[in-house]
């Protein structure tokens, strides 16, 4: 091609090197267009007049490339730059700079290099040409519209030229000829008919192989235009385009049906042609929901094949089907469309997308005509599996009738699809009733409730993991196994406990109703989950269950858990004021004599190291011989992260607690560090605050200073604070008095960081997610060790009286015979942090009332005046 051509396309891979910033609007460009102030300043429209000065090196600056020395041409080096190397309109030079040869003169190059095409247009430098050019001459293009700017006269300037007026403006053929540009309609098609009558060419090819009436049919011009391009050149219609598309092909998508009916008189239009992806016209017509059915019966009668396939072997009755146009449907049933045809791509049928689409007259349309129901997609689905999974009961019940009358009988709802699932056990995990009925009347009920997937869950199994508990009752009404064991050894109970553990609070009202009706099949099983059970049904104020769990062992009440619990306290502490008026009259006595001296008295394990169990779920988290020290290597670039929690939680009855980390080794100074609470349900995946946790959690993370809360509704920090990391120590403290979680940074406290904290039972935790992350805490138990921040100050930092709550003293007074309850917490005590670093988000509330405990109070001062003793325990 020669040195000029690649250097051409060289100019315009590099033609973002230049003064200016790219517009945001046409509005802005004429906002920051400023005039020259010298009148007589040269235009930099380029006319022949002046390329031919600047060839000849007549210009003011020398030749042609500014040089005294030099006239002829220096391209730059003949490497071609790709079309990926092409930069931002960000890296342009700065204002007001001279701009560079080659963006002022390409289209010069372009023109001398067009004179060779014909000789070696197929060489691969030439493509190389064509498509630095048009990723430059795009109508969509910043670079574009910058360029236009700064090359064209500002006198000259009004609005952003196509890139078509712009090739006819320096006379670039190979985009566009006069006609070419009358085709496109502007000024009303000015010029069309003149040029047609003196003998312009017709079939001019530009570089997308469009012929004029290509670009006419293109952008929709009107049908009596085209009528006279084409009765010049009848053969027209049979040519394609670059995309494999024929004038047919184009007016079909522009949906000018005039056009359409003027090129179909021609014997050259092929109604069969198919385009790059093998679509034929009448595959584009079937694409819109709204095809007249004039239109489509005068491609059929013209001769378009019904059953033509294109590259993903899908034929027209399957494009009717994903436009849900019943009419052409039909039409092309009766014209002979194949209704079963179904070996596309992913192996669906038109009867799977119509159910696909849920569109019910299209199934009936299609069953009318006697679509096979047994057929299978690549998933192993066939019609009945597929409208059980959309839960659509009507499609359904119209499958199963037609299953009845092709098959004989029912046999085929047993079964599964390619991931080992059965339709009944698709319609139990989305807890649809009425698909779980008609499966269940249709088919053998007792077999198909048995029936297990790969990992041996059965429907019910399904069903109890999401919590659906109309359907969960269905199928043990039906006969389904609640002791079945899937291959984790879990019973349905045990799933349905097991996920409403995980969402915590959350959810919890089907989980209760779906764990209670199992439990009270299955009570004497049900006293194996323990405490687990007990205290997710406490913290859900579930007390069906509680009194469940009671009835079959009454000794749970005044059990301790592992960290030094009983389930009073865990109702206290969760506010669950129907549990707690269940508890008092058994354990109030005993509270209350180890409180009688009205001094914080802690009962439950205080942390002390980090949990084992934790840090064993993951392989690359190990804790120190002392457990005070946790070691990540966890690769951030495998996505791995996770957090681990203290061994025990806050201990009951402590209004305020606190404790710190030091990072005693940072992979890298963004390495991510988070501290925080946690309860004991969440996922340890992630890192504190995050939304994907599954459970409630609050985190200061290091690396962007972001403190983070799982039950707000972003993903975002809802405010920030300093960065920490290498060498930092940072503490973390919970108030339950006032309802906030707030942090220091290096014996300086930062500020609340969370406000309105729900009171539940919370562990200390850190999350990490790089490789040789160390931390180390101190959870405040040796005396030699004291914290960096003195807690001593938190009073006079955040300006508030000491111990606003204390559930243990409201318990008291709520069972103090003869008093009237005083709801001391509601009074307004909260005071901005004088010494905080950030601003809380607004909207957060105050610290909220013991109201369950003032409620038991009210209820047993009315129902025991005498007080509450052994003798008068219910």
């Amino acid at each position: 091609m020669g040195g000029v051509g690649l250097a051409v396309a060289q100019f315009v891979a590099q033609s973002v090197d230049f003064g200016g910033v790219a517009p945001t609007s046409d509005s802005d460009v004429g906002d920051s267009q400023e005039a020259p102030e010298q009148e007589n300043e040269m235009p930099s429209v380029l006319t022949a007049d002046s390329l031919e000065n600047e060839e000849k090196g007549t210009g003011d600056e020398g030749g042609p490339d500014g040089n005294d020395d030099n006239d002829s041409i220096q391209p730059p080096p003949t490497d071609a730059v790709s079309v990926a190397s092409i930069r931002e309109v960000d890296d342009v030079n700065a204002e007001g700079e001279d701009l560079r040869y080659e963006l002022t003169h390409w289209h010069y190059h372009v023109r001398e290099a067009e004179k060779w095409r014909n000789a070696d247009s197929d060489e691969e430098q030439w493509k190389v040409l064509s498509d630095e050019i048009n990723t430059f001459l795009s109508e969509d293009s910043d670079v574009f519209k910058v360029w236009q700017k700064k090359v064209l006269h500002w006198r000259a300037f009004k609005t952003f030229d196509r890139p078509i007026h712009v090739a006819a403006r320096f006379g670039i053929l190979q985009y566009c000829t006069p006609l070419a540009l009358a085709c496109l309609g502007d000024g009303d098609y000015v010029g069309l008919e003149y040029l047609v009558e003196h003998n312009a060419d017709l079939k001019h090819l530009d570089n997308y192989q469009d012929t004029p009436p290509h670009l006419l049919a293109d952008y929709n011009g009107p049908a009596d235009k085209l009528k006279c391009l084409l009765s010049k050149v009848p053969d027209v219609p049979a040519m394609h385009d670059k995309f494999g598309q024929t004038l047919l092909h184009l007016t079909i998508l522009q949906r000018n049906w005039e056009s359409v009916k003027v090129i179909l008189e021609y014997p050259a239009a092929d109604v069969n042609a198919k385009d790059i992806n093998g679509e034929t016209p009448l595959h584009m017509l079937l694409k819109s929901p709204n095809t007249p059915n004039d239109i489509l019966k005068l491609l059929l009668n013209k001769g378009a094949n019904v059953n033509a396939q294109d590259n993903d072997s899908q034929a027209p009755l399957y494009e009717a089907c994903v436009s849900e146009n019943v009419g052409a449907a039909r039409i092309l049933l009766e014209a002979g469309a194949n209704v079963n045809d179904g070996e596309n791509v992913v192996g669906r049928t038109a009867l799977h997308e119509a159910i696909e689409n849920q569109n019910l007259p299209l199934v009936d349309l299609l069953l009318e005509f006697n679509a096979d129901i047994t057929l299978k997609d690549k998933q192993l689905r066939d019609a009945a599996s597929l409208a059980a999974y959309k839960g659509n009961a009507k499609i359904l019940k119209a499958v199963l009738d037609k299953l009845k009358v092709q098959v004989g009988d029912y046999h085929t709802l047993a079964d599964p699809d390619s991931h080992g699932h059965t339709p009944l056990q698709k319609s139990a995990a989305r807890g649809i009733k009425e698909i779980a009925e008609l499966l269940l009347e249709a088919g053998d009920g007792s077999k198909l409730v048995v029936q297990c997937s790969r990992r041996g869950k059965t429907a019910l199994h399904s069903a109890a993991l999401r919590g659906h508990f109309d359907v969960v009752k269905l199928l043990v009404e039906h006969g389904a196994d609640i002791l079945a064991r899937d291959c984790d050894g879990n019973c349905p109970m045990q799933v349905a406990v097991a996920q409403w553990r995980k969402g915590g609070l959350l959810n919890s009202a089907p989980y209760q109703k779906t764990v209670a009706y199992l439990g009270n099949k299955m009570p004497t099983q049900a006293q194996g989950f323990g405490p687990e059970l007990c205290d997710v049904a406490i913290e859900s104020g579930a007390v069906d269950i509680f009194r469940m769990l009671v009835s079959v062992d009454g000794n749970i009440i005044s059990k301790e858990d592992q960290h030094g619990w009983t389930p009073l306290m865990l109702a206290i502490q969760a506010r669950q004021h129907d549990i707690i008026q269940l508890l008092v009259p058994f354990d109030t006595n005993q509270l209350l004599r180890k409180f009688s001296t009205k001094q914080e008295i802690l009962f439950g394990h205080k942390p002390s190291a980090w949990s084992t169990d934790d840090s064993n779920k993951f392989k690359d988290m190990t804790v120190s011989g002392d457990g005070l020290q946790l070691t990540s290597r966890l690769d951030p670039s495998r996505w791995e992260r996770g957090f681990c929690r203290a061994n025990h939680p806050v201990p009951f009855g402590m209004t305020r607690y606190y404790y710190e980390i030091t990072v005693a080794q940072a992979a890298f100074t963004d390495s991510v560090i988070a501290l925080g609470f946690t309860n004991r349900y969440t996922l340890l995946d992630n890192l504190p605050g995050w939304q994907d946790c599954g459970g409630p959690s609050w985190g200061y993370h290091g690396d962007d200073g972001g403190v983070f809360e799982y039950s707000s509704t972003s993903d975002y920090p809802h405010t920030t604070g300093p960065k920490w990391g290498m060498g930092d120590t940072v503490g973390c403290g919970i108030d339950f008095s006032r309802g906030t979680i707030f942090y220091t940074k290096n014996g300086e406290l930062i500020g609340e960081g969370s406000r309105d904290v729900k009171s539940t039972r919370v562990f200390p935790c850190v999350g990490l997610n790089s490789e040789g992350t160390t931390i180390r805490a101190n959870f405040g138990l040796d005396n030699a060790m004291p914290f960096k921040y003195d807690l001593g100050r938190f009073e006079e930092d955040c300006n508030m009286p000491r111990f606003c709550h204390d559930p243990l003293q409201e318990l008291a007074e709520a069972t103090r015979p003869g008093e009237e309850g005083v709801d001391r917490p509601s009074r307004k005590r909260r005071v901005a942090s004088g010494d905080a670093q950030w601003d809380p988000q607004p909207g957060y509330g105050h610290s909220q009332p013991a109201k369950a405990v003032q409620d038991v109070e009210r209820n047993y001062r009315n129902q025991y005046p005498g007080g509450v003793t052994q003798d008068t325990c219910p």
